[in-house]
C-alpha cells in the first residue's frame, strides 16, 4: 500500500553573515510601500492557491 504525504513542514533559522555585529551597529531601513504591497500580494496568491488545491480534493 503506497503512503501519501499531503503536507510537509520545514523549520529553518536564518542569520546574517555578520552575526557578530551589535544591534547598535546595524542600521536597517523599513521596507518601502511597494515592497510591502508586493509581499502581501504574493502571500495572498499563495494562500488562494492552497485553498483551490484543498477544494479540488
Amino acid at each position: 500500500m503506497p503512503i501519501r504525504i499531503r503536507e510537509v513542514h520545514f523549520k529553518a533559522t536564518v542569520r546574517d553573515r555578520e552575526s557578530n555585529r551589535t544591534s547598535t551597529d546595524q542600521t536597517r531601513q523599513a521596507p518601502s510601500a511597494r515592497d510591502t504591497q508586493a509581499l502581501v500580494a504574493t502571500c495572498v496568491e499563495e494562500v488562494l492557491q492552497k485553498i483551490r488545491e484543498k477544494n479540488e480534493r
